[in-house]
């Protein structure tokens, strides 16, 4: 499975990368929506994993044209938010799945698998 990583923590990114990595094949990663809309279409992720609180272009905007564009990815919502509210919003715009960040980047390996079900 493809996965593009978009955080604006270039940190949480890194050690995304590696707990993943043996798992999924990284195809790329960008630190806001601006990026993400610009590189993921030619990447062809079947998965994007999307910070929502990030600068330039946030998650709740880049959504609707990530699914304009990447029409047969899993668009995953990565955030450290439990607002309920930012959960509606987010499957409103085209979102596929709602993941908490875990508190161990380690256990993102289990949430993402449930996600993807």
């Amino acid at each position: 499975m493809r996965v593009f990583l978009c955080d604006d923590n270039e940190q949480y990114r890194l050690l995304a990368r590696i707990v993943l990595e043996p798992i999924y094949e990284i195809v790329g990663e960008a630190g806001d929506g601006v990026e993400a809309i610009e590189l993921a279409p030619e990447l062809a992720p079947d998965v994007v994993l999307l910070d929502l609180n990030m600068p330039r272009l946030n998650g709740h905007e880049a959504l609707p044209r990530l699914r304009e564009l990447l029409p047969h990815a899993r668009l995953l919502v990565l955030t450290s938010g439990q607002a309920t509210d930012e959960r509606e919003r987010a499957l409103a715009a085209g979102a596929d799945g709602f993941i908490l960040k875990p508190e161990s980047v380690y256990a993102l390996v289990g949430e993402l698998a449930a996600a993807l079900g």
